[in-house]
């Protein structure tokens, strides 16, 4: 017969003693506080009207097209200014830069007396002039025999190339863009200005001061040189043990690889984000971005490797997968597949804010157990397996969209990585003053490829409002030619080129030349029209028993 085991005794605790004693120290740090009178001085008083216009401007999506004139006139003004500065210079004096000064004047002077013009004109028009802006200086740093500059100049040129297209491509998106972003730093600056003036250390600044007193601060961040060789260790697969780690990379791309391209096959979201867990894809991509602000190109190199080996491999594996399933995996019911499709501005925002949160949390050792959450939002390896699944299917235009979704969160940890890494200290301030040159020449690059994916974002986001207001219009001129008829729509598609419509009812659909007349009336352009009707009846059974 077993005996029941003999009880525990309990430690005597005093819940007094000194290790159980609450916190009774002060909430704020000594000498810490607040002077809320000073919310009334100039300074504060700006700070709020900074706060109070963000905010409006914010609320008021739909800007004027005359608002948009007055500015790119101030902004063409500007630019001529500085080229009559130039021009002071006879070394620098040409009929080049002559012409650019009155042409720029000229373009002023018709927005601010003639703004008769829309918000896509607006657009394309400044997209033109930052075009014809960066095409004069690289012409310039070409011509010029200043080599060490003129690789910056160039990369200058370059941006401003990019951000011109990406305005002509697509004008609203981007000025939309703009307009939000300085909405959002003033709103910043303000909010900045106040908790600043407040404090009781007999500082005033205004809102237009704080980017100045942001970078003062830059110069002082604490050092956390103790966690940098730690965070090295982390990021790069160097050394000893680099092939080892390499190794076991793979092997956690091949599991997550597997577990999200059946994730999505099942349609499962619990699934997928165990594959955003186990994916290690954030690693090198971290690491490429640090090595760039750190003036390290041969580890750069290395870091982008690894990536893009992971990348292909992910992408293969995927479509070996897709191979091995068969059946067809549609883009419209698989919630999985048609998520990660059609990515939008919104989802740059969020990897922005993925990627800033997953470098804070890899320089801050204290806050890294926040990385798993960090790796499901920034989804590296899903729209990866949706790529190679749809290139298994042949379908091009879901994986071109997938993979847009996947570049748009990589541009996005790599640049606002390398941004948080400066900002808290893990890159030393004379480290980054001494490789200069290679940084912005790096980062240049990637800043290039991010213009790139907005206008085409932007694009996408244009030509699916056309579409969404091109449809809401359509399905009004549907119901006016179906009249007083039982017919129901059950579906309508509109495309450049193509209008589907699918009605369903016991009557029959009117000519469908009427309702082609109507359509390219609205829309002044021929559209072929497809009408597919799918007729109902009634069958009763009545027993006569």
């Amino acid at each position: 017969m077993t005996q029941d085991p003999a009880p525990i005794e309990q430690a005597d605790v005093d819940s007094l003693s000194d290790e159980f004693a609450d916190y009774d120290g002060p909430i704020l740090p000594t000498g810490m506080g607040f002077d809320f009178s000073q919310l009334f001085t100039p300074a504060s008083l700006r700070g709020i009207a900074a706060i109070v216009v963000s905010i409006l401007v914010l609320r008021a999506p739909s800007q004027s097209a005359n608002a948009f004139a007055l500015l790119l006139a101030a902004i063409l003004i500007a630019w001529s200014v500085g080229g009559v500065a130039e021009l002071r210079d006879p070394e620098k004096r040409s009929a080049l830069g002559i012409a650019r000064v009155v042409v720029l004047l000229i373009l002023a002077g018709g927005l601010i007396f003639w703004p008769r013009f829309s918000t896509e004109q607006l657009g394309r028009l400044a997209g033109a002039a930052l075009i014809a802006g960066g095409l004069f200086n690289g012409y310039r740093s070409l011509r010029s025999n200043e080599g060490g500059s003129r690789i910056e100049v160039l990369l200058g040129s370059i941006l401003y190339v990019a951000v011109g297209a990406a305005l002509v491509a697509s004008p609203r998106t981007i000025l939309g863009l703009a307009i939000v972003g300085l909405s959002l730093y003033w709103f910043v600056a303000g909010v900045l200005t106040l908790i600043t003036n407040v404090r009781l250390d007999d500082r005033q600044i205004e809102p237009a001061g704080t980017f100045e007193t942001f970078l003062k601060w830059i110069q002082t961040r604490p050092n956390t040189a103790d966690d940098r060789i730690q965070l090295y260790d982390k990021l790069f697969y160097e050394g000893d043990y680099g092939p080892r780690r390499l190794s076991r990379f793979f092997t956690l791309m091949g599991f997550a690889t597997a577990i999200a391209a059946f994730g999505v096959i099942a349609d499962s979201t619990a699934v997928v984000i165990g594959a955003m867990l186990v994916a290690p894809l954030m690693t090198p991509l971290m690491g490429t971005s640090l090595a760039m602000v750190m003036g390290w190109p041969r580890r750069a190199l290395m870091s982008g490797l690894v990536a893009i080996g992971g990348i292909a491999f992910t992408v293969g594996l995927s479509v070996l997968f897709g191979w091995m399933y068969g059946p067809e995996i549609s883009v419209v019911t698989n919630t999985q597949v048609a998520s990660r499709i059609g990515p939008t501005i919104v989802d740059l925002v969020i990897a922005i804010a993925a990627g800033g949160a997953g470098a804070f949390a890899l320089s801050r050792p204290d806050v890294s157990d926040s990385l798993p959450g960090v790796a499901v939002a920034i989804a590296l390896v899903p729209p990866l397996a949706v790529v190679g699944l749809m290139i298994s299917q042949n379908d091009w235009s879901a994986a071109s969209g997938a993979m847009l979704l996947f570049v748009t969160n990589l541009v996005a940890i790599i640049l606002v990585g390398a941004s948080v890494f400066i900002l808290t200290g893990v890159v030393p301030l004379l480290q980054l003053a001494k490789n200069s040159r290679w940084v912005k020449l790096s980062l240049g690059m990637v800043a290039v490829l991010a213009i790139s994916v907005i206008a085409v974002l932007g694009v996408t986001a244009d030509t699916f409002a056309r579409q969404t207001a091109g449809t809401a219009a359509a399905e009004e001129i549907i119901q006016e030619w179906l009249g007083d008829s039982d017919l129901q729509v059950i579906d309508t598609e509109l495309s450049s080129e193509e209008f589907l419509i699918t009605l369903e009812g016991p009557d029959q659909p009117p000519p469908v030349e009427d309702l082609a007349v109507d359509i390219e009336e609205e829309f002044d352009q021929s559209v072929d029209i497809s009408v597919k009707w799918i007729p109902t009846a009634v069958f009763e059974y009545q027993d006569g028993g």
